[in-house]
């Protein structure tokens, strides 16, 4: 099976709005977990055929990336072997079915995205690129579930 976790503390947005619409336009079946804070999101996304849950504040301690972290955990304890996960944040235009990477490099089970300020592609003169610290996007991972 394929997953897509999803955490938005605010309120609807129209870039959310693209995200998911692209998303399904590319694949219809993967199974998303929204989770949110308000539920004026689950009023405008319910078409998309999500599983909405509310963020816990108790356990998030207002720090979705660790809560990010929490869930996918948790999710993973649930799910069979070679199930995939994506988390992903909410303002990606999909091109294509994001879990084609999966096939792409079969050997992986743990994929995660560099940062563009880290990179020449940036634009960026060539000592802030090289400068950068931390060079993983933390709005795009996915994994495959395993021991």
């Amino acid at each position: 099976m394929e997953y897509v976790i999803f955490i938005w503390d605010g309120l609807p947005q129209n870039y959310i709005n693209v995200c998911l619409e692209s998303l399904r336009l590319y694949n219809k079946t993967c199974l998303i977990q929204f989770y949110c804070s308000n539920t004026l999101i689950v009023k405008a996304y319910e078409k998309y055929n999500i599983n909405f849950k509310m963020i816990n504040k108790n356990e998030s301690y207002n720090r979705l990336q660790y809560y990010k972290i929490l869930i996918t955990k948790r999710l993973c304890s649930q799910l069979n072997d070679n199930d995939k996960i994506l988390i992903l944040d909410c303002d990606i235009l999909f091109q294509n079915n994001p879990f084609n990477m999966f096939k792409e490099f079969p050997d992986n089970d743990f994929y995660c995205t560099n940062c563009i300020m880290s990179t020449k592609d940036s634009l960026r003169p060539e000592e802030l690129w090289k400068s950068v610290n931390y060079k993983v996007n933390g709005g795009v991972w996915g994994l495959i579930v395993n021991n």
